[in-house]
């Protein structure tokens, strides 16, 4: 099985650019690689810590190593938010429910 990888963000303003940088390349890699239906970029919010952590589908692998994001477990279902990529995204993996 192929690996996810999280990136952790402080919420607010740092957030904000980050996934502005992100955005761009993903959209550019995307096209790219003809618009791939598992390329996606998934988040969390934990609002008492003020984290947002980004999840990368294994496709994105080359984007998350550039925004220094590390290995991770599929994330839980519960709480996903799709950031960037198509809806039908996590039919192609095992994420479980929470």
């Amino acid at each position: 099985m192929e690996s996810w990888y999280a990136l952790e963000v402080e919420n607010g303003v740092k957030y904000k650019k980050l996934r502005s940088r992100l955005l761009m390349t993903f959209d550019a890699l995307y096209l790219k690689l003809g618009a791939p239906r598992n390329m996606g970029v998934y988040s969390k919010t934990d609002a008492e810590k003020n984290i947002v952590t980004l999840y990368f589908t294994p496709v994105t692998r080359t984007i998350a190593e550039k925004f220094g994001a590390a290995e991770c477990e599929a994330p839980a279902k519960a709480g996903l938010e799709l950031n960037m990529g198509p809806d039908t995204c996590l039919e192609f993996y095992s994420v479980e429910a929470p």
